[in-house]
């Protein structure tokens, strides 16, 4: 079913189990008439849930996966233990080492041990994983930190081996990685770390970065104590991001819990300018809840209450949140896998590395050279296309389809963006943004319990 097909159908689909089979059904009780949002932003349709999970074989994995938690678990690497061995396939076996504990990373490692049992699955991450996409919950306290920050402990199958460390260097032409504990050889390496959300450092006082869970958690304790009287900014401050329309409903909420005068700067020339026509329709939104919007704002200076725009404009605020520009990890230059500051290059569909064979590329890292969405579902979609390629040499193309939750406070909606287009040169992704009814809020959660339970674990449906 492509984008175009959600509009007309008699149901909303609130989200679809990317790799579990599931989809989420949400009944309408009626026909809508009054646009996306009713008055106040309530629907006047009555509102039915149902969850339909219809994959039996979804079921059977699940099962198998509660029973395999029940078992002892994969084995970590304590500190100082030395990693200096040489890789299994000198023995016959195959050793793949993922770099990254994220979506990409976990996803990917879950669902490589499922269709291949031989040789040795090592995974480096030096923390827990954190559910990027829950932090805007956490700063309106509907989730605590332990709802979106999970131990890799319960998240990795067994047989899986977790290196409790931080990547120091990557020697591709030696084919080894290098971390605080030691060496680390490889057969085939998978580099899924991450972006870095570089804002500067310290930053001015008043500013929040709500992108990082400290920046979340301190703009928790501000948000009772603003009112009417205050001005607040959301301020882009570059791209790329994680979830581009993240900040546009990021500040209708802040205007609906605090009353606060919002106004959100952006660099493009229009909102959400990379994704097409979506971005004024999501704007039009964000304007009729009181939130002002500044389009093409190219920053030259930010100090304490006050921002300066490259062309002389100066505008001023109490407190600003800043997403900043994220950059990719320093090492990829120093071990001459990209030029300095830029992402990792990688070939479609394969993701493998142009000029080192063995070395592949998931997630926000490999986004920017490939003309996609920093995403999640993306970087799930990406894992399952790739395990298949590890595991049987399956060339599957990625199903390029980048979902984000929207929640204002008093409704929610979902975003689809089908990058495909752009994945071939041809022009913007095709998106869609789905009506804003109350249930969206409600989907948002149940769709953060499938992200623990089912994605993150490689759990896919027999069709696949």
């Amino acid at each position: 079913m492509g984008l175009e097909d959600l509009q007309d159908l008699p149901f909303v689909v609130a989200f679809s189990g990317l790799q579990a089979g599931s989809h989420l059904l949400v009944r309408k009780g009626a026909q809508k008439e009054d646009g996306p949002l009713g008055a106040a932003g309530q629907s006047s349709t009555s509102w039915h849930e149902l969850l339909d999970i219809e994959d039996e074989s979804l079921h059977r994995e699940l099962a198998e996966l509660d029973s395999a938690r029940r078992r002892p678990h994969h084995s970590t690497r304590p500190c100082g233990v030395a990693l200096d061995t040489p890789p299994r396939s000198t023995m016959g076996h195959m050793r793949t080492v993922i770099l990254g504990g994220g979506a990409a990373g976990l996803s990917l490692a879950n669902r490589l041990r499922r269709l291949r049992h031989e040789g040795e699955i090592i995974l480096i991450e030096r923390g827990e994983h954190l559910f990027q996409a829950g932090l805007t919950a956490l700063i309106f306290g509907d989730r605590q930190v332990e709802e979106i920050r999970r131990p890799l402990e319960g998240l990795l199958l067994p047989e899986i081996e977790w290196i409790r460390g931080e990547v120091e260097a990557i020697e591709p032409s030696a084919q080894r990685v290098r971390t605080r504990l030691g060496v680390v050889e490889y057969d085939e390496l998978v580099i899924a770390l991450g972006v870095l959300p570089k804002s500067p450092q310290p930053l001015p006082e008043g500013y929040f970065n709500p992108w990082t869970l400290e920046g979340a958690l301190a703009l928790r304790q501000l948000l009772p104590q603003l009112g009417s009287a205050h001005r607040l900014a959301v301020i882009v401050a570059g791209v790329p991001y994680r979830c581009p329309p993240a900040p546009f409903d990021l500040s209708v909420r802040l205007k609906w819990t605090t009353g606060a005068q919002v106004h959100l700067f952006h660099p493009w020339p229009r909102p959400l300018a990379p994704l097409g026509p979506v971005g004024e329709q999501l704007a039009g939104w964000v304007r009729r809840y009181g939130v002002e919007i500044h389009n093409g704002i190219q920053i030259d200076r930010l100090e304490q209450g006050r921002l300066r725009t490259a062309g002389g404009e100066e505008f001023t605020f109490d407190y600003a949140l800043l997403i900043p520009p994220h950059r990719p990890p320093a090492l990829l230059a120093e071990a001459g896998l990209a030029e300095p500051g830029a992402f990792l290059p990688v070939s479609y569909p394969s993701l493998r590395h142009p000029r080192y064979p063995q070395i592949y590329g998931l997630g926000d890292i490999i986004a920017p050279p490939l003309n996609l969405g920093m995403a999640g579902t993306l970087a799930l979609q990406e894992a399952s296309s790739l395990a298949l390629r590890l595991a049987r040499g399956e060339e599957r193309p990625i199903e390029p389809t980048a979902l984000c939750f929207l929640d204002f406070g008093f409704a929610g909606s979902q975003m689809a963006c089908d990058f495909q287009p752009a994945l071939e040169g041809q022009g913007p992704p095709r998106c869609l943004l789905l009506p804003a009814w109350p249930y969206f809020r409600r989907a948002r959660g149940l769709f953060l319990e499938e992200w623990f339970a089912q994605l993150l674990q490689g759990v896919e449906s027999s069709a696949q």
